[in-house]
């Protein structure tokens, strides 16, 4: 390896922390064996360094670069978009490692951290990746600083980086604020188009819901005027009506059109806001029944609410609905897709479908007579349900009988149609957690949910929830309630509610924990709102704020330079109040060399306080003494043992009267 390939272990470890710390943030992004990738051509050019390995040569590193093009183009099919740019930056950021010949290639690798970071936000913009991501700015900086000169202690490197990062910090949000925001967004642009999904589904079948009991993430948070909030049995957050069935899979196909869905609410009336994180889906979700639409929006049959585009960006919109209401009105068309059955339906759910129709004087005691059959026999809800073969309905009903939402929903169902009952499925949400910190309800993926709507004369479209009979704890407290009541080993059917809620507080752990969950998300609700999403309306709200009622460009502009130059000229203040406080004796020092300056003695980089005054004395004999006199005194102060603070005011009278003289 020649000198100049040769790098500096302190300047390579830096290089290589640097590196490391900007990929973090693509694990679960971008595939794993590209983040193995950089590691190991960091740690290829760590053995070069520190182990004596020859450098790669220009065909191996052509090869390489060739062999990692090839393979993204053949992993995502184009190399342009969000995902394949990303990742061919990742892997010349790797690769540069291979090539470090210069100063100016340790500074690329720099450069190229900055833009990872960047783009790192492409995938994200969540308040903790924020924060991280500051941090990999100041020591991407304290890096640039670190590869430039060698000189200085590492703390020092980190404590400039710090401070400039510091002082752009008030440039950036004065820039942020008050920038003219483009409404509409960058044509194009929709960042995390494959991020924060929400996991819902179009169709369901065994297995399709359960799956997402596991996840945390956040579906939707709703925020209710004043505070009115349901109760959590009423929390029923509407999604799609799923009408066809083949006995095991349930879709929302149908070929009737659209009528005029209405209903009678009953009751208060819940007006909210609710912000819809991407699925890349139209589908809006309300509270169980909307009684108006967001703007660009339809309604479809069952009260659907559908977006005229994919939400690919969190989305917000505002609603009002009734828990309770009474609709009246049925189409033919939805008559009769609401008794659609399976080509092939089991003897033993017909049989027992056609015996309650027997039994019952009306459709309303053959839904009681199901919820009860759910109730007494042996059926149990679980989050792990076992799997079901070819007829997953007849298998639920009279073996396994061990299921989640939609095993339930599903069999109902398909138990009322069979009885001549109109029935379809409902999926969506139920629950939610209320969050005091934010005062809003966080609806998650595990909260997804499943039930059923029977018509009923007189009544309408009404909401049976076949899981409440077998597993009321899940309604009546939320999932997570009755996961941590499992975990006890608590019997949520025998227990009174007074009882239930003392078992909840009893497990302090989930109390804990659910205490920092809720006010770290509040923490995210505020960066949403306020960084995040500060687009054109909510800039001009803040307009409004000031003062500021019309909202012009120009005033945008003359503005936010009226602030940047403010801002300037606090931290220039800033920076002549610390060089106020600097050493005493260098300042005093200083003055004297630049009043000598003015007599054309400069003071060259490389001379010394006595060579300065040999040269001052031999074309000034006159003041050679204070000469002498200035630079004994500065040299006892600067490197003598035993100064004194008498030093100091004896060095600044003879300065002051050098200057005086001189002057005279």
């Amino acid at each position: 390896m020649t000198h100049a390939d040769a790098i500096k272990p302190g300047k390579f470890n830096w290089l290589a922390a640097c590196t490391l710390i900007v990929i973090v943030p693509y694990l679960g992004q971008l595939p794993l064996w590209l983040i193995l990738w950089v590691s190991g051509m960091v740690a290829w050019r760590y053995l070069v360094e520190h182990h004596g390995w020859r450098p790669p040569g220009a065909v191996v590193r052509m090869t390489l670069t060739l062999t990692a093009s090839f393979i993204v183009y053949s992993h995502y099919g184009t190399f342009l978009g969000r995902d394949a740019g990303l990742s061919l930056l990742l892997i010349l950021l790797g690769l540069k490692f291979l090539e470090i010949k210069a100063r100016r290639d340790r500074i690329l690798i720099i450069y190229i951290c900055y833009l990872a970071i960047l783009g790192a936000f492409l995938y994200s913009q969540d308040l903790w990746l924020g924060l991280y991501l500051i941090l990999a700015v100041i020591i991407s900086t304290a890096a640039l600083m670190r590869v430039q000169d060698y000189t200085l202690p590492a703390l020092r490197y980190f404590r400039s980086a710090l401070g400039i990062t510091l002082l752009a910090l008030p440039l950036m949000v004065i820039m942020y604020l008050l920038f003219p925001r483009i409404q509409g967004g960058v044509p194009g642009l929709a960042l995390g188009t494959q991020s924060g999904r929400t996991g819902f589904s179009e169709s369901m079948q065994p297995g399709s819901v359960s799956q997402l009991t596991n996840s945390e993430k956040i579906a939707f948070r709703v925020f209710f005027e004043n505070n009115q909030i349901p109760p959590q049995a009423e929390r029923y957050w509407r999604g799609l009506v799923l009408w066809r069935t083949d006995g095991r899979t349930w879709t929302q196909r149908f070929i009737f059109q659209s009528h005029s869905s209405t209903f009678t609410g009953k009751g208060l009336r819940y007006d909210y806001r609710i912000m819809l994180e991407p699925h890349n889906k139209p589908w809006l979700f309300s509270l169980d029944l909307p009684t108006s639409l967001p703007r660009g929006t339809e309604l479809l049959p069952g009260f659907v609410i559908k977006s005229d585009s994919d939400i690919t960006e969190r989305y917000h919109y505002q609603l009002s609905s009734y828990t309770q209401y009474q609709q009246s009105e049925q189409s033919p068309g939805e008559k009769l897709r609401a008794l659609q059955l399976p080509a092939i339906l089991s003897s033993r759910v017909q049989l027992l479908a056609n015996r309650w129709r027997l039994e019952s004087t009306s459709d309303e005691a053959i839904v009681n007579k199901a919820l009860t059959y759910f109730n007494r026999e042996e059926f149990y809800y679980t989050l792990k349900p076992p799997l079901l073969g070819g007829d997953p309905v007849d298998e639920f009903l009279f073996e396994s009988r061990r299921g989640y939402c939609e095993h339930f929903a599903s069999a109902f169902t398909t138990l009322m149609r069979a009885a001549q009952v109109p029935a379809r499925v409902v999926v969506g949400y139920q629950g939610g957690d209320y969050n005091p910190s934010g005062k809003y309800i966080a609806v998650r993926q595990a909260d997804a949910h499943a039930w059923s709507e029977v018509w009923l004369e007189g009544k309408g479209w009404t909401r049976v929830d076949p899981t409440a009979a077998v597993a009321p704890t899940r309604i009546e407290y939320g999932l997570d309630a009755f996961r941590r009541l499992r975990a006890l080993g608590t019997d949520t059917h025998t227990l009174s509610a007074s009882e239930l809620q003392q078992a909840l507080r009893a497990n302090w752990w989930f109390t804990f924990k659910l205490t920092l969950e809720t006010r770290w998300d509040a923490l995210n609700v505020q960066w949403f709102r306020w960084v995040m999403d500060f687009d054109h309306k909510r800039q001009l709200e803040l307009l409004k704020s000031f003062g500021q009622k019309e909202h012009k460009w120009a005033y945008l502009l003359a503005g936010m330079f009226g602030a940047l130059l403010l801002i300037v000229a606090l931290i220039a203040t800033v920076i002549l109040l610390r060089r106020q406080r600097q050493d005493p004796v260098h300042r005093l020092y200083t003055t004297y060399c630049r009043h000598m300056a003015r007599y054309n003695f400069i003071r060259l980089p490389h001379e010394g306080a006595c060579d300065f005054a040999k040269r001052i004395k031999t074309t000034l004999p006159l003041v050679s003494e204070q000469i002498d006199a200035i630079t004994e005194v500065y040299s006892r102060i600067r490197y003598g043992k035993n100064a004194q603070n008498s030093d100091i005011q004896q060095l600044r009278n003879l300065v002051r009267s050098l200057i005086i003289q001189k002057s005279t």
